[in-house]
């Protein structure tokens, strides 16, 4: 299967498995499928995709995967910063009127920035990486990445991950 493919098929079964999970099983509404639940789907997609672009052998299906990893990535940072309120993330916040971040948000959106400079830091070594040289600033950098993401989940609501109505 090619990484495209590999792609889109992560990102089609992350979509299908955020709709069951947050409007069939949660209470989300499904006026939010095309943009609240997409976002979902694009983190568990991205880090589902940059996860088997570190287990391939071959350099080209890895790079593939990867510099689609970080588009799916890029993709959900950006529409988080488009929802990011009290009214979609209540949890995050102390209270809907003063809008300061909860300690565990704020641990969660530090890792997850980190990471994102990361994702940034790999795509600029990728686009300029030259046949034969290596220009990783830090050896296993993509790990990093991925340890940094499961931080960002964890501290985000790992109180919430088996019970489906919150």
């Amino acid at each position: 299967m090619s990484p495209k493919s590999t792609s889109l098929l992560v990102l089609l079964l992350s979509y299908g498995y955020a709709i069951v999970r947050h409007n069939v099983m949660g209470d989300v509404p499904g006026e939010d499928i095309p943009l609240f639940v997409l976002n979902k789907a694009l983190a568990y997609a991205g880090l589902l995709t940059l996860g088997i672009a570190g287990l391939q052998s071959n350099a080209r299906q890895r790079h593939q995967l990867g510099m689609g990893a970080i588009w799916l990535l890029m993709l959900h940072v950006i529409i988080s910063l488009v929802l990011f309120s009290p009214s979609y993330y209540p949890k995050f916040f102390h209270d809907s009127e003063n809008s300061r971040l909860t300690f565990n948000t704020s641990l969660s959106l530090l890792a997850g920035a980190i990471a994102f400079v990361c994702l940034l830091h790999l795509l600029r070594t990728s686009i300029t990486k030259h046949h034969g040289t290596e220009t990783s600033l830090i050896r296993g950098l993509g790990r990093i990445t991925i340890l940094l993401a499961a931080l960002h989940t964890t501290f985000m609501g790992y109180k919430n991950w088996f019970s489906t109505e919150q």
